[in-house]
């Protein structure tokens, strides 16, 4: 476990600082539209300029750890360790320009729904993310070809080997999508 953190060190080094990042807007073709974005994790963004100003978004067919709070726990790693591979997925994000499209259908959060398959190949080959699908369609046959090599080459999330689960979301009341707490979401890997 002790070389996993000068690597996740390293990583960091090679991406830009986060104040540089907000400074800059990143630059995502929605619909082949340039647009400026604002990525607050690695796997949504808000809409900076143009005639979707302000719409919140989440991207679909792929997921980040959450960086709201020690959400993410599981065998060889510490809850600092999980964040931190949160925020460097948060940061490669920044830094590229993506491909998105979208219907402007929304999810139980009201943020219009994105599909960016180059984002989302990158995040989940670099171990950012994971592949994910919420109906009873399997996940994009690239993201799980890059989510096996990710998982071979022990990159990011999968460092310390795969974990039976990953909890993929808890979120709080606050975050406005009902009036209870919603309940967390495990997605098996085995």
């Amino acid at each position: 476990m002790r070389r996993v953190i000068p690597s996740i060190a390293l990583a960091l080094l090679a991406v830009p600082s986060v104040a540089h990042a907000v400074d800059v807007p990143t630059k995502v073709f929605i619909n082949g539209i340039p647009t400026p974005v604002f990525f607050n994790d690695g796997d949504s963004f808000r809409v900076l300029g143009g005639a979707n100003t302000g719409l919140k978004t989440r991207l679909a067919g792929f997921n980040t750890l959450e960086s709201y709070g020690p959400v993410h726990h599981w065998d060889g790693w510490t809850a600092h360790e999980l964040y931190v591979i949160a925020k460097m997925a948060t940061l490669n994000a920044r830094r590229g320009i993506w491909h998105c499209t979208t219907d402007f259908k929304t999810d139980t959060y009201g943020r219009a729904l994105m599909f960016c398959p180059d984002l989302a190949i990158d995040q989940v080959r670099r171990g950012f993310a994971h592949a994910m699908s919420v109906d009873e369609n399997p996940a994009d046959a690239r993201y799980i070809e890059a989510q096996k090599k990710a998982i071979e080459e022990k990159r990011g999330m999968w460092a310390h080997g795969v974990p039976a689960y990953v909890l993929t979301s808890l979120h709080s009341v606050s975050e406005g999508a009902a009036t209870t707490a919603r309940p967390t979401t495990a997605w098996s890997l085995q």
